[in-house]
């Protein structure tokens, strides 16, 4: 192998666990400093480098688009996958902003598909205002779930991906991934 190309900042550090000499090239990655993949954007040291979409500092906006389109909110579910190790530094940057505009962020963790039946009927009897799905590729992979759920609750729910809006979920706000992985080619 003369390279491995990673999507997502699990798979960039299970390659930089299995290979210190083989060039690692993340296609995106959410926080590539604070998930210690590099030791700075502008040296990256070591055998990995690429791109990085710093999405924790998206999570503040997506909650403030959440609550301009539904100004009485007041609780939002999190869908987050705890397994994902950037899961808690992006979580927390949707909670400041939660504190500052006085909503109650409800976390849901999910790891397994075999979770979802059980979490989104937690979800359904906590009755939140709003979903708001952090930035994940196993929540990614399961889009078509969440967007139903959503759907027949009938929650407004802001989203990481477009991908989840062209199957009819309601808005997201993110980096233009496929451009991503355009420029990682370069």
């Amino acid at each position: 192998m003369d390279v491995i190309v990673t999507a997502g900042t699990p798979g960039t550090i299970a390659a930089k666990q299995a290979t210190r000499t083989i060039p690692i090239v993340m296609a995106v990655s959410a926080d590539a400093v604070g998930a210690g993949l590099v030791d700075s954007l502008a040296r990256p040291g070591a055998n990995v480098t690429g791109l990085t979409t710093m999405v924790q500092e998206l999570e503040g906006k997506r909650v403030e688009l959440l609550k301009s389109i539904v100004p009485k909110l007041s609780r939002i579910a999190v869908l987050k996958n705890p397994a994902n190790p950037v899961m808690a530094i992006v979580f927390n940057e949707a909670r400041i902003a939660a504190k500052a505009l006085r909503v109650t962020l409800e976390p849901v963790d999910i790891r397994a598909v075999d979770e979802f039946e059980y979490r989104f009927a937690a979800i359904s009897k906590a009755r939140p205002g709003a979903i708001l799905v952090l930035a994940d590729r196993f929540l990614l992979a399961e889009r078509e779930r969440i967007v139903m759920f959503a759907a027949r609750q009938r929650l407004p729910a802001m989203y990481p991906y477009r991908e989840f809006v062209t199957l009819g979920g309601l808005m997201s706000y993110s980096p233009n991934y496929a451009e991503a992985f355009r420029r990682s080619a370069s």
